[in-house]
């Protein structure tokens, strides 16, 4: 899905019946179970990492996932966030300055050089990941900031 900048769907856009299928379970027991399936599934993701910036720019995780190594994605967001690695993060200054409603979809060829090499070696190549896609949406709250990333292809 692409986004304008507005963060509305491009024009044409139409959800996937499975989408449709999983935004029907909202709010439900399982849904986090059945989120993380489909994005296994359907968008290939190895890890899956759920960050919240909050307006004092202190950043959280809300949710990690590795499919074949659970403890890498545990021992990654522990790393990001109590050694306060984002503040490395390339995308940092973007989520914590991105103003409500507003809607960002980053793919890691956009970063280019402004990845440091100890970043990279800590969270793409120990990992094993080749590529990221993140998604920042800004709230009144803080900012949500998702993280997918894969060992082998592209997103």
């Amino acid at each position: 899905m692409t986004a304008s900048p507005t963060g509305q769907p491009a024009p044409g856009w139409l959800p996937s019946p499975a989408l449709l299928a999983l935004l029907d379970g909202l709010g439900e027991d399982d849904f986090l179970e059945r989120f993380l399936d489909w994005v296994h599934a359907v968008l290939g993701a190895d890890q899956c990492m759920l960050l919240f910036c909050a307006a004092d720019k202190r950043v959280s995780t809300l949710l990690y996932k590795d499919f074949a190594q659970d403890e890498s994605a545990r021992a990654l967001a522990h790393s990001y966030i109590s050694e306060r690695r984002y503040m490395q993060d390339p995308n940092f200054a973007l989520l914590k300055e991105c103003p409500p409603d507003e809607l960002h979809v980053l793919h890691l060829e956009h970063l280019g050089n402004e990845m440091g090499p100890n970043y990279r070696r800590r969270f793409f190549d120990e990992p094993g990941f080749k590529d990221k896609l993140s998604i920042i949406r800004g709230h009144e709250a803080g900012n949500y900031y998702l993280n997918l990333y894969r060992r082998s292809g592209s997103f």
